[in-house]
C-alpha cells in the first residue's frame, strides 16, 4: 500500500470533500513524520561484526560478571541494622523498662 502524501495532489468532490481529504493527508503525514523520528536504523550495525577472539574476550568478560554477582544475587548480605553492634541485645531488651512506664502512667494520671 503506498500513499500520496504530497500536497499538490488534486481532491475530486464537494469543497468540504477536500478539507476532510486535505486534514486526513496533514494528520497522515504528520503520523508518518513522528514514526521515522521515532525509527532507529540499524542497518549499519550489520556490517560491523566482531571477530572471534573479540567476541571470546566479551563472553568471558561477561562470564566473569556473572560469576562475581551471583553470589550476591542468590545470597543477599543482611544489612538490617548493619550499623548497630550487636542488634540483638537491642531487639531482645524490653521495648520500655517497669520504672519508664510507671512514671509516664503517673504523668498522664497528674495531667488529668
Amino acid at each position: 500500500m503506498q500513499f500520496n502524501l504530497s500536497s499538490d495532489s488534486k481532491n475530486i468532490g464537494s469543497p468540504n470533500e477536500g478539507s476532510t481529504s486535505r486534514g486526513q493527508e496533514n494528520e497522515l503525514e504528520r503520523i508518518v513524520q513522528e514514526t521515522a523520528s521515532a525509527m532507529i536504523d540499524i542497518s549499519g550495525s550489520a556490517s560491523h561484526s566482531l571477530d572471534h577472539r573479540e567476541v571470546q574476550e566479551r563472553s568471558r568478560h561477561y562470564y566473569q560478571k556473572v560469576h562475581q554477582l551471583s553470589s550476591v544475587l542468590i545470597n543477599p548480605p543482611n544489612n538490617l541494622l548493619g550499623d548497630i553492634p550487636n542488634p540483638d541485645k537491642h531487639l531482645a531488651s524490653p521495648f520500655i523498662s517497669q520504672e519508664d512506664l510507671d512514671l509516664v502512667i503517673f504523668l498522664i494520671l497528674i495531667i488529668k
